[in-house]
């Protein structure tokens, strides 16, 4: 290893240097403690009491609470928690003071913080519990802190204590500022405080800081317990725990901070264009990249190359002298458009670098669903077409986002489409620095291209745009269109164009024929010529005529009928329609006709597509009502579509839809005879009249015997009998058909198969019956719907279908919490919102009950006429019966906590919606978000109505315990209701029966003393335990089992009581193995990892995987959670194998997890753990390989392009240091070697040109090549990279500079070019201190602001503008396509609106980069940084490079052998003599400008002189 430095030689531990460091930090940590101190006193140095202490704060806040009766009840939970938290600042506090040599007291500082936000927030009503859950929360944090001080903590732990009470301290701030904000009101919810977005940034780093915290817990640990045991038998073990690599819990920091900068940048982006950035992940589907991906999926091997060897299409993509930058595919429906559009996608992306260029190339595509009902009209579809365009041309090139990033901050919003277009795209000069193209490639928007016509004419003008090109699909009269508008553009007709790819589909579809795939057989040679020749020459190039003969040829195998059918083939579509058509009216019996109308009514007016198996189910459902063809088939839906119902067809969605458009318009209407199967108008129907002029003619024509003979009579007779069954459509009736089909789905005893249809049922009811016109309606149908519209709202079965049938929202594996179950978010789209939390069931009934035909049969019932009288409360009446079912579940039902919460939720609602009277187009969301704040008092308003809607007089021990267990729930979500709440309520319970099994469960889950609790479930566990018909219920076992593992919670709360703790989560395995139970294992697993109880781990895990009662499909879906469950299992389970050398169970945990799933990525996800911990394994580090390269060859079962891009940069990222770390470790075999220096090569050749290759695996590849002395290779490499990341210099804002500095050191530093790597890290230091820079003025502004309205003179202010955040976009803001949804989307109020330009600015974070050892350090100098020269990604400090080197510290992905060069203190003065605008290049200035153009020569022209070297 060679160490390089001016002074590298000199470097040596020192500890004195150590302890200096060691204490400037602390005390320049606390002196900006004491500085916002000072500010929160407001400057005024003497209102800090330097000799306060915890009784002096609790004295204050006993003080303050004296005047507030109204929250005595509740307080003395509030000052437990703040006591709790005082000692813990005590313990952390004391810490700090006495690592260090400077006299300071960090407790006091906390301590006066604490004093003056009390101070401020005193007389607000509950606002001690508001302080309390913040509390709390950093209570978290603290306590794990002061039980490691009981050991004694190193410097580096002491360091951590620290910047816990300066962000303690900054909490406290927050605190205050949020006062300032908050001076008109004067109530205020629980989670005030915690749902304050600066409140929670403070918390994560507090949360981050924990996390470094743990890493150096660990760390010492083990640097402690290896002195203890250098002697030992343990040395052995401990080294395996040491190579578990600790020091990758803090791994990526730096990278981290640098990818932050591009989430940024992406959510900017995301926000201005009108999507929600929490949906635009790259590790999510897209609705763009789900549609591309169904249409190319479904692509035949070789498709589409024609156009690749097509000269047109070959100028425009290279953007040639004369081309046009915008290229039509025009054709016909089913000429296949879509087909070769999705065929041209990846070629487009892999024109990066062509003919050794450094142009890369950025593909944005969208495909219109022209079927999509979520699709209404072309406003939506060009808004949705141009934003999503726009945020991907942006997210796929970092030089383009950070300028659309910097224009969309700077306006925020768009006038409209045009705008979007002009400021982002076509008037944007940061692309002029840019060299890439962008290609926009667009299917099928026809009628919609308006919203594109802007900038196909603005392309068309300008010559200078040829970088963007736009290719379009489209029908002849869109490029007319197009044409007429004065666009200029290049044009391919399909048809004669692509034969290659209809000759494919012919191919592909006879060697799937039995009569035809068997090529070598002379005869079927010549017909296989004859049918592609024909269909090839006959169809036009039409899809859907050239698999209707094929359909047909599949099903005969005589020649001549193939002959026949193929001079069928020219037929005109609308012929063929109606034909088959026809063909199904006189050939399908009196049944099928009935299901095909079924079929037919689906399709046409169900609110979303229906997959297989629900079309299946509406059949079925439609069999169980009986009429026509009732009788139901044993043959698969699936099946009937492929020989019997030609007309349909299953899509790439793997829904039911016609087979091609332009089949609905062919089907008739149905004639208005009452009869639901009536005949169709026109004149398809044979008349009885029409038979006998045909009888007669042939009479005279035909010899008697002829006539027999072709058997003419019964012929006739089966055209008479046909009558009345027809194909048709009958839009009249569709909605209130289809409403009659949910009820009935909903109201009647579901099958197996009918079931699939409730969610469909339970969610869409409400919209057919709006849709549904009763003015034309036939009597018949309404009369049914009142009917049935009755039942549904008072017969018990049907309520539960329709207001709370679904299934559990919580996987029984993670258990059943109450936030999974009333999420807000989980639960807007469930069925019971529209109908209790709006009016819309109130106005369905209305319009139901005031049509007399409705009426008809239900006019005696009471309810219609209660709900029309004029004082009534309808929503109240309405759902009454509702209401009565949902409160006997809640206070007279078991013990579900899913059964108990929604009905709660549902009687809060309609109570809520009753007496509040919220406009109704309040989002779902907010309504939901105000309900799920359960108070005692919601408890008690839902009791005292549900007592009287059961006409209970008095209370019995069931009530009342079930009141208690209600609490117990809801508290686990909020905690306004505390433990005190429950505790009464159980004592109470205990009062009546002082056995009861509830109250003394819930008592025990809220006593305070846990020696108290322990007893208490101790003694309910082993009376329920010998219970054997109590035990017998079912779900009793599953809650014994966890009052069993709650009792083992308490004893592992005490160091002194973890083997009774472990003993008894045993006895919870003995007694259950649900889901519920076997979820909770999985946090107790990690919580033994926690504790180094690595053999109980191992004894656990073998029990949960192969034990008594376990069936492999158990084990498989446990071990699939247990991987899943945790972002670092495979460390854990890695330091678990080593522990205890149990290898074999790691791989029955990822061999029986593999088995569990099916999805993709979560294959992907378990090979590469498994890998990690294959590889953690010393001597066997080879073990790895197999599994990776198993997962690099399954890659592609990823369909999703941003998933399996990113699957692939950290597979191969990966598997080039393992072959790198192989062939080092077999130095001495050559052969061994070279087999793994051919893999790395192999693999860049294989990936050089995918899209997106991840800047770490550039650099990898870069390192490779440069340490093999290939620079030529290496610089082909990273050539683009550089070039990125200089375009992104390009313009003069240098706050955002920092990101792309710091990929230019990573190539510096790999390739030993060290002057420019200086001044890489010095540019990146200036970047923080110009993000610092204007952070200042934006805090100085904000203060001045916040001072003025103090004083009430920026009061006016406050007042919100009447437009909503987008109004100035007046577009349809749709997710994409949103195939099948509601096409609805409910907006979360911003709680702060009125404040929201006004928020106090964010401290950035100025860190530079944090050292990859396991201290945590970071810089915020440029200076006295180790960097590795392998990967450029590796810095330490110098006391973790000491430690790399004499073996003490294990760096990932590094060695004590790389090459490290230092960066060394720098000469200030020197460089303060720098000319503005200039850097040092080694001794010399050198223009910034200059500078870049020399690194462009030398990495990207590769013309310029080799660098200076170290």
């Amino acid at each position: 290893m060679a160490a390089q430095s001016s002074d590298a030689s000199s470097k040596t531990a020192n500890s004195v240097a150590d302890d200096k460091a060691y204490n400037d930090d602390i005390t320049q940590i606390w002196a900006q403690v004491e500085a916002r101190v000072l500010q929160m006193a407001g400057g005024d140095r003497a209102k800090i009491n330097d000799g306060l202490d915890i009784d002096s704060v609790l004295t204050y806040l006993d003080k303050v609470q004296e005047d507030d009766r109204k929250a005595a009840a509740q307080y003395s939970t509030a000052r437990t928690v703040f006591n709790r938290m005082l000692q813990a600042i005590s313990t952390v506090g004391g810490i700090v003071s006495d690592g260090a040599s400077n006299v300071f007291a960090p407790a006091g500082m906390c301590y006066n913080a604490l004093t003056f936000v009390i101070q401020a927030w005193r007389g607000y009503e509950g606002i001690f519990d508001s302080l309390a859950a913040l509390l709390e929360k950093c209570s978290e944090f603290f306590d794990r802190l002061a039980e490691y001080a009981q050991t004694g903590m190193d410097r580096k732990l002491s360091r951590v204590a620290c910047q816990f009470l300066e962000l303690f301290v900054r909490i406290c701030d927050r605190a205050l500022q949020l006062r300032k904000k908050r001076a008109k009101f004067a109530a205020f919810m629980k989670q005030l405080f915690l749902n304050d977005d600066g409140m929670q940034d403070l918390l994560n780093q507090m949360k981050n800081l924990a996390e470094k915290e743990r890493g150096l817990v660990i760390a010492q640990t083990w640097s402690k317990s290896s002195e203890a045991a250098s002697n030992s038998r343990d040395s052995l073990v401990l080294a395996k725990k040491a190579d578990t690599q600790l020091g990758s819990l803090v791994e990526g920091q730096t990278q981290e901070k640098k990818e932050r900068d591009t989430e940024k940048w992406k959510e900017i982006v995301a926000k201005a264009l009108g999507f929600d950035p929490s949906t635009t992940s790259a590790k999510r589907t897209q609705p763009w990249e789900a549609a591309f991906n169904r249409h190319r999926n479904a692509l035949l091997e070789g498709s589409g190359e024609w156009l690749l060897r097509e000269p047109i299409f070959d100028s425009w993509a290279r953007g040639s002298a004369g081309a046009s930058p915008i290229l039509g595919l025009e054709g016909g429906d089913g000429a296949g458009k879509t087909t070769l559009m999705s065929s041209i996608i990846t070629p487009l992306k892999r024109l990066r670098g062509r003919d050794g260029s450094t142009e890369r190339s950025t593909v944005a595509y969208y495909f219109i669903e022209k079927d999509s009902k979520a699709v209404s009209n072309g406003r939506e579809v060009e808004s949705a077409a141009t934003r999503s365009l726009l945020f991907q041309l942006a997210t796929s090139d970092d030089p383009y986002l950070k300028s659309v990033a910097s224009i969309c901050d700077k306006v925020r919003s768009f006038t409209s489409l045009q705008d979007m277009w002009t400021q982002l795209l076509l008037e944007n000069e940061d692309r002029r620095t840019m060299d890439n193209a962008f290609f926009i490639a667009v299917d099928g928007l026809d009628d919609n291209i308006g919203g594109l016509l802007y900038l196909l004419r603005k392309l068309s003008d300008s010559s200078a745009t040829l970088r963007t090109r736009v290719l379009l699909t489209g029908s002849h009269s869109m490029f007319e269109s197009i044409e007429s508008a004065g666009v200029v553009f290049s044009r391919i007709t399909l048809g004669e164009k692509n034969k290659p790819d209809i000759e494919l589909f012919v191919k592909a579809r006879m060697d799937e024929m039995d009569t035809l795939k068997d090529s070598k057989r002379p005869e079927v040679s010549e017909m296989r010529e004859k049918i592609r020749t024909c269909l090839g020459s006959m169809t036009d190039g039409d899809y859907y005529k050239i698999g209707r003969v094929l359909d047909d040829i599949e099903k005969t195998a005589e020649v001549e009928e193939i002959e026949m059918l193929l001079e069928t083939a020219g037929l005109t579509r609308p012929d063929k329609i109606e034909a088959d058509i026809e063909k199904l009216n006189c050939t399908r019996t009196a049944k099928e006709i009935s299901e095909i109308n079924e079929i037919i009514l689906w399709v046409n007016s169900a609110r979303q597509w229906l997959k297989p198996n629900e079309m299946e189910a509406a059949l079925a459902l439609r069999a169980q009502r009986g009429g026509v063809g009732a009788a139901t088939s044993l043959l698969s839906l699936e099946t009937k579509l492929q020989t019997k119902y030609s007309l349909f067809a299953i899509d790439s969605y793997n829904e039911v839809d016609y087979k091609v458009s332009g089949i609905r318009e062919k089907i008739p209407a149905r004639k208005r005879h009452g009869n639901e199967e009536g005949p169709p108008d026109g004149t398809g129907e044979v008349q009885p009249t029409e038979v006998n002029i045909v009888k007669h003619y042939l009479s005279v024509v035909c010899p008697p015997d002829v006539y027999q003979k072709f058997g003419f009579d019964e012929f006739f007779q089966q055209k008479l009998v046909r009558k009345g069954n027809y194909i048709y459509q009958d839009a009249d009736n569709s909605h209130i058909t289809l409403a009659l089909r949910c009820m009935s789905c909903l109201i009647g005893q579901r099958t197996e198969k009918t079931e699939s249809l409730r969610d469909y049922s339970a969610n869409n009811l409400l919209y057919h019956l709006e849709e549904a016109d009763l003015s034309i309606a036939e009597r018949d149908l309404k009369e049914e719907a009142g009917v049935l519209f009755l039942r549904l709202l008072t017969e018990d079965h049907a309520i539960c279908s329709l207001f709370w049938g679904a299934k559990p929202q919580a996987d029984g594996w993670l258990g059943i919490t109450f936030d999974t179950v009333i999420n807000p978010s989980a639960l807007t789209a469930e069925s019971w919102c529209d109908w209790i939390l709006h009016d819309a069931g109130v106005r369905i009934a209305a319009k139901l009950f005031g049509d007399s035909a409705v009426l008809e049969d239900i006019k005696t019932q009471s309810l219609p006429a209660l709900f029309k009288e004029k004082e009534s409360d309808r929503h109240k009446i309405l759902f009454e019966k509702v209401a009565k079912r949902a409160a006997g579940q809640v206070f007279q039902g078991g013990w579900s906590k899913h059964s108990m919460l929604y009905c709660f939720l549902v009687l809060i609602g309609i109570l809520t919606k009753a007496t509040e009277k919220k406009a109704d187009d309040t989002s779902t969301s907010t309504i939901l978000e105000a309900l799920f704040n359960v108070t005692p008092e919601m408890v008690q308003l839902v009791e005292d109505w549900s007592q009287k809607l059961l006409d209970v007089t008095e209370k019995d021990v069931h009530w009342e315990a079930q009141k208690a267990l209600l609490l117990v729930y809801c508290q686990s979500s909020h905690d306004t209701i505390t433990n005190k709440h429950i505790e009464t309520q159980a004592l109470k319970v205990l009062d009546l029966d002082p056995r009861n099994c509830v109250a003394r469960y819930t008592l025990a889950k809220a006593h305070q003393s846990r020696d108290e609790a322990i007893e208490m479930l101790t003694d309910l566990i082993e009376e329920l335990h010998g219970k054997t018909e109590w035990r017998a219920l079912e779900g009793n076992d599953a809650m014994l089992a966890g009052m069993l593992v709650d009792l083992a919670d308490k004893y592992w709360e005490s160091d002194h009581q973890t083997d009774l703790a472990i003993t008894t989560y045993f006895r919870a395995l003995d007694v259950d193995l649900s889901p519920l139970t076997l979820g909770r294992f999985i946090f107790i697993l990690w919580n033994y990892g926690d504790r180094n109880r690595w053999d109980v781990f191992m004894q656990s895990l073998e029990r949960l995987l192969k034990g008594p009662g376990i069936s492999d499909e158990i084990a498989a879906k446990f071990a699939l959670r247990l991987l899943m469950g945790a972002h670092n299992s495979e460390e854990r389970i890695a330091q678990a194998m080593a522990s205890e050398n149990r290898w074999d169970l790691a791989t029955m945990v990822y061999e029986k997890a593999l088995t569990a799933t099916s999805e993709p990525m979560e294959l992907y996800t378990i090979r590469t753990q498994y890998a990690r911990v294959l590889e953690s394994r010393k001597g066997h580090e080879e073990a790895a390989i197999p599994v990776l390269e198993d997962a690099l060859r399954r890659l592609d079962d990823i369909r999703t392009d941003g998933l399996r891009s990113w699957a692939t940069n950290g597979l191969l990222t990966t598997l080039v240091w393992v072959y790198t770390r192989q062939s080092v470790m077999k130095a001495a075999e050559p052969d061994v070697v070279s087999h793994y220096h051919h893999k790395i090569e192999e693999l860049y050749e294989r990936f050089k040109s995918m899209d997106q290759m991840g800047k770490q695996l550039r650099i990898d590849f870069f390192s490779y090549f440069h340490h093999r002395g290939d620079e030529n290779k290496a610089k082909e490499v990273v050539k683009s990279l550089v070039a990125e990341a200089l375009e992104m210099l390009s313009d003069d804002v240098i706050e955002n500079d920092d990101m792309s500095f710091w990929d230019l050191s990573l190539v510096f530093s790999v390739r030993g070019d060290i002057p420019n790597a200086l001044i890489a890290w010095e540019m990146m230091e200036k970047s923080e201190q110009a993000v610092y820079a204007v952070y200042l003025e934006k805090k100085k502004a904000w203060d001045e602001k916040m001072a003025l309205r103090n004083t009430g003179v920026l009061e006016a202010s406050l007042v919100p503008p009447a437009a909503s955040n987008n109004a100035s976009v007046p577009l349809e803001m749709e997710e994409g396509d949103n195939r099948g949804g509601k096409g609805e989307k409910d907006e979360k109020d911003d709680e702060d609106d009125e404040y929201k330009d006004d928020q106090e600015p964010k401290e950035p974070d100025t860190t530079i980069c944090y050292c990859d050892g396991d201290c945590g350090y970071g810089w915020k100098h440029s200076t006295e940084i180790w960097i590795c020269k392998n990967s450029g990604y590796i810095q330490l400090n110098e006391s973790c490079y000491q430690r790399l080197q004499n073996g003490t510290l294990q760096v990932k992905n590094c060695s004590k052998d790389h090459d490290f060069y230092y960066i060394s203190k720098r000469d200030e003065a020197k460089y303060a003599a720098v000319p503005k605008g200039h850097v040092l290049l080694g001794d010399k200035a050198i223009a910034l400008e200059d500078w870049k153009a020399q690194v462009k020569a030398e990495y990207v022209d590769c013309a310029g002189p080799e660098p200076t070297r170290d």
